[in-house]
This record gives C-alpha cells, structure tokens and sequence, in this order.
C-alpha cells in the first residue's frame, strides 16, 4: 500500500506543493494515482485533500502564490484590535473564501483516493479524524468524520488548518475544530501507518513522508536552568509541539525501515508560517527545486 503523509507548516507549505509538483513530472501521473491513502496536518491536510480530490499539483503550487498572500495579511488597526480582544491574528474569511473557490460543493465522497486529516474538537476535547472512508462515529476520546456526514472538502481543510492564535476556530454544528496539530500529530505519519496497516491488514506498506522545515528552537541553554515561569510555559508548548511531530516520524521509519522515505526541505533560513511575502514563497520553491533537481 502506497501512502503519502504531510506535516503541517504554514505557508512553508508551499515547498510541499513544488515537491509534488515534481513527483507528478517524475511519474507522469497526477498525485492521488501515486498513493493509496493520503494523510496531511494542517496545511498538510491542505495539500494533500487537493490532490486527493484530483486537483494538478500546479494548482496547489499556484493557490499559495494567488490567494496565501491576502489570506495572511491584515491592516495594522485591524491586528491591533483583533489582539485586543481575541488571540486570532487573520479574519478566515479570505481563506475560505479560497478554499470555497477552488473546492466548490466537493465533499469528502468525492476524494479519488483513500484520505485521512486531523483536527481537534474545542466543544468537547476528542480528537477528531476526517476520514473519505468508513462511516461517521463517536466515542468518549475520539470524533470520525465520514462522507456520511455530507461535510463539504473545503470545510474539512478549514479545520484542520485553523491554527490557534493566526485563524479561529471553526464551528460546524455543534463543534469548535482547532488545527490537527492540537493532536500531537502535525507530522501524521504513524496516523498514516496506522490507517494503512487497518486497511492493508499484513501487505507491504510503502510511505512517502513530507516536512515543512522547523522553525528554530527559540531558547539558550544556559537560560533555561532555572528559568521564569513565563519562559517554563512556552518551552513546555514548544517541546510538546516539537517533539510530538519528531516522535510520529521517527516511530513509523522505525517500523517501516527502508519502506519510510522522508523528504524535509533544507530551507535558507527559518521562515515564519505567517511569511507569505512574494520572496518567500519564491525562496521556498527554490529550495524544491534545489533539494531535487531532477525535478
């Protein structure tokens, strides 16, 4: 079983979006023929539900160049009081309003391929799964979202990308979905391996895994001895985010061995999730194209 897994990152997704861009030059194919079963976190879930509803991955590529730039920006009185009041830093409007665009009424139903996201629910503190497959169910811990439930694709990537602090939550019904990274998986690869291994029962289970880079680690050793509890705080955060993408891709390659490939971008500098400037975006391609020339 093929199976393709996406971190989340932000708009240093765009480097995912080249990378495909390529795989589908390589294979003469488009991506959703390429895999079996496609995972993605956040913008991972982005990339990864537009291809699996068929969309070229030049589409992708040309969503962050025409829409991440008014989707990421915000006048400075408009930040000013959205700071004052909420955490959100960016209206999701213009976000839906381009995931609507490109998705129109296409549901989960609709994906060409198996196809799996993540999100958490705020309303109740599960973890919540978007799945092409299956049917919709619930438990004490956990919320499947299945095509039975007629939720539409652009929705589904709405929540799974509603990263705290840059976007709100998103209400559907009676649930509140924060980004899938709230679940501990903004690299989905053992989410991917586990579904894959339900699915091929004891077949091969080839994975392709994708990153976003890392954003650099923000604090001194010497500091953090015995640090304030302000900075015990955010390097909790940080660790909890950190090490939770890095544990997902180090348990599957150790699982999968030869049959884990992981591709993350060797970037020129580290590039804030909110940098959707024209020479970031042009930087992340680059660094595509550098990392696989024969693309």
């Amino acid at each position: 079983m093929r199976t393709l897994a996406l971190q989340g990152g932000g708009t240093r997704g765009k480097w995912q979006a080249v990378a495909l861009q390529g795989l589908e030059a390589r294979t003469g194919k488009p991506v959703w023929q390429s895999f079996d079963l496609i995972g993605g976190t956040s913008v991972g879930a982005f990339n990864g539900g537009l291809a699996a509803v068929g969309l070229p991955a030049s589409s992708v590529n040309d969503f962050f160049d025409q829409y991440a730039p008014a989707i990421f920006s915000m006048h400075w009185w408009q930040f000013s009081v959205s700071r004052l009041f909420n955490s959100a830093k960016y209206s999701p409007f213009p976000l839906e309003h381009a995931l609507q665009e490109l998705l129109g009424d296409k549901t989960l139903a609709d994906c060409k391929t198996r196809f799996v996201a993540t999100a958490v629910d705020m309303a109740s503190g599960r973890n919540v799964y978007f799945q092409s497959y299956g049917i919709s169910s619930e438990d004490s811990t956990e919320i499947i979202i299945a095509p039975d439930s007629g939720i539409k694709m652009w929705q589904v990537l709405r929540a799974s990308s509603a990263a705290q602090s840059y976007f709100p939550g998103y209400v559907w019904r009676d649930k509140v979905f924060w980004d899938g990274g709230s679940t501990g998986c903004n690299a989905p690869d053992m989410l991917v391996f586990t579904e894959a291994y339900e699915q091929a029962m004891l077949g091969e289970i080839k994975m392709l895994s994708l990153g976003a880079g890392r954003t650099a680690w923000p604090f001194k050793g010497a500091d953090m001895v015995n640090p304030g509890i302000k900075t015990v705080l955010q390097a909790t955060l940080e660790i909890a985010y950190a090490c939770g993408e890095t544990n997902e891709v180090w348990q599957a390659k150790t699982l999968l061995g030869k049959n884990h490939t992981r591709w993350n971008p060797d970037l020129p500098k580290d590039f804030a999730i909110d940098d959707a400037s024209p020479a970031t975006l042009a930087a992340l391609a680059l660094a595509a194209k550098s990392q696989f020339p024969d693309f």
